[in-house]
């Protein structure tokens, strides 16, 4: 059972930098993949859209990429996620019903929106849509012969959430772990996270194939190609997306040329050749005297999309230690006076109670500027 499987790619147009030709270009991304590698199946578990609602647009365009791969005569398997319902609700309808705008030529389309299995040579897959994580069938399943995939659209309690918390709600894991299963694969969850531990098999969740927004800056996006024969332990590749990054950080700059310098540095380290959104901000006693708009259209010009430039004139630098410079607030700076100081003549003095007023000062000051 060899396949792609990708999760939460939410087509929209989008207004931070991200667009909808971002997200066509990474639905094109996986088909051509699987021209060029002959790989005959995806599997997409589900978050089509991002709206429940979608511009009819949005809508054509999104089809028009899995018209593409159905032509070609690459199957999708489809588990409907709870923002492709109309009101995420599993009673309501969903957003591919509405897939009629090429007079319901997908032919290679499956779309699964109550639990269901479904038979894949010698494999069983059972598809859990999102909203249905408390089907009764799920309490009532008996594995047959064959091996058994649970695909699924939803969190699992227990599991990690992006901020860091635990997921509360969703399906239970003990539900999942019952179904005995032999390997889980699960959509929803933006961040890519291995779930063996919780659920007894090689399971996890897929992650979203690009970077949508600021929150998702720093996280590896992509799709992934799976290889399972049934016997095996399954093998999961990785396969990276060429889509923007959000990149947010601060670099130390003299001048204009300087700062320029430091963000090509940036842009090369967390970029790799795909396109940018980012902000920098600048840090240093020299920050007040740049020309922040000359700084932001250079950086454009290297094929950047979105660029803001922050002159941050309240940090410089420092030695705390002989040879080693930190970025430090006043506040700070004032800490290591006093903490620096030399201790003999002031061994009746509290470098505790002169810090706080230290700090009291530099407020007061503040207020009165």
């Amino acid at each position: 059972m060899e396949g792609l499987y990708y999760s939460d790619i939410h087509h929209d147009d989008y207004t931070n930098g991200i667009t909808e030709d971002d997200v066509v270009a990474v639905e094109n991304e996986i088909t051509q993949f699987a021209i060029n590698n002959h790989v005959k199946h995806t599997f997409f578990l589900g978050d089509w859209y991002r709206a429940t609602n979608p511009n009819r647009s949005v809508i054509a365009r999104a089809e028009a990429c899995w018209k593409w791969r159905s032509d070609i005569g690459v199957h999708t398997t489809v588990v409907v996620g709870n923002h492709d319902r109309w009101t995420k609700s599993v009673v309501s309808g969903h957003a591919f019903v509405s897939a009629g705008i090429f007079n319901n030529d997908l032919k290679n389309i499956k779309v699964i929106d109550t639990v269901n299995s479904i038979s894949f040579e010698d494999t069983t897959i059972l598809c859990i849509p999102a909203g249905h994580e408390n089907a009764p069938i799920l309490k009532n399943w008996i594995k047959d012969s064959k091996s058994l995939v649970v695909l699924f659209h939803g969190l699992v309690a227990g599991s990690a959430l992006a901020n860091g918390a635990s997921a509360a709600g969703g399906i239970h894991p003990d539900i999942l772990r019952s179904l005995r299963a032999d390997m889980i694969i699960g959509g929803d969850n933006h961040t890519h996270q291995r779930l063996d531990a919780l659920l007894g098999c090689p399971s996890m969740y897929l992650g979203a194939p690009l970077q949508h927004n600021w929150g998702d800056r720093g996280q590896r996006r992509g799709f992934w190609h799976v290889d399972y024969d049934g016997k095996s332990q399954p093998k999961f590749t990785f396969i990276p997306t060429n889509s923007p990054r959000f990149v947010r950080t601060k670099v130390p700059a003299r001048n204009e040329t300087d700062a320029i310098l430091k963000i090509a540095e940036v842009i090369q380290k967390e970029l790799e050749g795909r396109p940018g959104i980012l902000e920098i901000t600048l840090l240093g006693q020299h920050v007040g005297n740049i020309n922040i708009d000359f700084v932001e259209q250079s950086v454009l010009k290297m094929g950047m999309r979105k660029v803001r430039v922050i002159a941050d004139r309240t940090y410089d630098k420092i030695e705390l230690v002989s040879g080693v410079s930190e970025a430090r607030t006043p506040e700070d700076k004032w800490n290591a006076y006093i903490f620096n100081l030399d201790q003999t003549k002031t061994k009746d003095m509290n470098p505790t109670l002169l810090s706080e007023m230290g700090k009291w000062a530099l407020q007061e000051a503040r207020r009165n500027l």
